[in-house]
């Protein structure tokens, strides 16, 4: 079985991704802050990450550049997903794998996430 780990504060959004993902076979990690990132893909080796660009603490751009930064981690793919219009210029910053815009619909969240975990 897949993992993902969803780093978003938006409860209602990680219920419905949760419930959408679980359904495709993947086991889901919801997460509503990015303190300890590191630490959680250690733990629970996921094999993709979709982080929200306004996740509380340090911001989803900071934290994707921390995993793509860490030699152990920087292979596991990252989606940053995020309603700002600026969408791929924040995941180039970031180093993001792929971006998704915020709203999407459900087929595009399930593909996405299998490019990234066919990817890997």
């Amino acid at each position: 079985m897949k993992k993902i780990i969803i780093y978003d504060d938006d409860k209602d959004l990680l219920e419905v991704c949760s419930i959408i993902l679980a359904a495709r076979n993947f086991e889901v990690i919801n997460k509503d802050n990015c303190n300890g990132i590191l630490e959680d893909i250690d733990t629970h080796s996921p094999d993709v990450i979709l982080m929200d660009n306004w996740i509380p603490d340090i911001g989803g751009v900071k934290a994707i550049q921390i995993v793509k930064g860490s030699p152990i981690h920087k292979g596991v793919p990252v989606i940053l997903f995020t309603a700002n219009n600026n969408i791929q210029e924040l995941a180039q910053e970031a180093g993001a794998d792929y971006a998704l815009q915020k709203p999407f619909d459900i087929a595009e969240l399930e593909q996405i996430v299998l490019n990234a975990t066919q990817a890997n």
